[in-house]
């Protein structure tokens, strides 16, 4: 049987980007879950949650790897439906996307005072 190649230590597997996405996600607040098994893969992503009233779903991917075509299914589909979705690599993609979260209530709220006359 072949050995396996090394593996390059900057490319974790997947298991461990997964556990530091989740930590920095749960470190910004709101409600996460990591989905397991096979069950769930025609209907949602690796991870879901909540965070500031807003529906997210994640795909974890490693380095270099694509999203499956029913994987970027589902990430449009949430997205038409005014969640946000998208594929993390790192713990900074996780970030980058509750601060598109943060943005968008922040640009939310800006609008309704205009509309509504606060100061």
């Amino acid at each position: 049987m072949p050995a396996h190649p090394p593996r390059d230590a900057r490319d974790p597997l997947e298991s461990i980007t997964t556990r530091h996405i989740l930590s920095a996600l749960r470190s910004r607040g709101g409600r996460w879950t990591k989905m397991h098994g096979h069950s769930r893969q025609d209907a949602t992503l690796d991870i879901i949650g909540c965070y500031r009233g807003c529906y997210v779903e994640i795909e974890v991917k490693r380095t270099g790897k694509k999203a499956t075509p029913r994987q970027a299914l589902i990430i449009a589909f949430v997205r038409e439906v005014e969640g946000f979705a998208c594929v993390a690599y790192d713990a900074e993609d996780a970030h980058a996307l509750l601060d598109e979260i943060d943005d968008f209530i922040e640009n939310e709220r800006a609008a309704h005072d205009r509309r509504h006359g606060a100061v």
